[in-house]
C-alpha cells in the first residue's frame, strides 16, 4: 500500500481511554512514525484486517483489542486518510459478539 505525503492525515479517537494524538497528524512520515511508536509502546500483536472493505490494522494484547487503525484508499491505491479508534468502550460491541482476534 502506498501513502501520499500531501494527502495522508491520521485522526484518532480513543475517548480518552488510551493515549492518542489530540490533533490530526499530517504527512505520511508522521503518520507512519506515530503507528511505529504505538506498536513499540506495548507488546501488541498487530494483525492485518479488512474493515468495511478497506485495509486495516488491529492492535491487540492479552486477548483484548486496543486500537483499530483503518484507512481510506483513493482510486490510485494511495492512503489519504487514516483513522485510529481505540479503547475498551469502543470495542464493547465487538467483544459482546465474541470477537475472534487474529493471531
Amino acid at each position: 500500500m502506498e501513502c501520499s505525503v500531501e494527502d495522508a492525515v491520521l485522526l484518532a479517537d480513543t475517548g480518552g481511554e488510551l493515549p492518542a494524538p489530540r490533533r490530526p497528524i499530517e504527512g505520511s512520515a508522521k503518520v507512519f512514525g506515530f503507528l511505529a511508536l504505538l506498536a513499540a509502546e506495548q507488546p501488541f500483536t498487530v494483525a492485518e484486517v479488512e474493515v468495511n472493505g478497506e485495509p486495516g490494522l488491529l492492535f491487540h494484547a492479552g486477548g483484548e483489542p486496543l486500537y483499530l487503525v483503518t484507512s481510506v484508499v483513493d482510486a490510485e491505491g494511495k492512503v489519504s486518510l487514516v483513522l485510529d479508534v481505540g479503547g475498551p468502550t469502543k470495542f464493547a460491541y465487538a467483544k459482546r459478539q465474541r470477537l475472534r482476534l487474529p493471531a
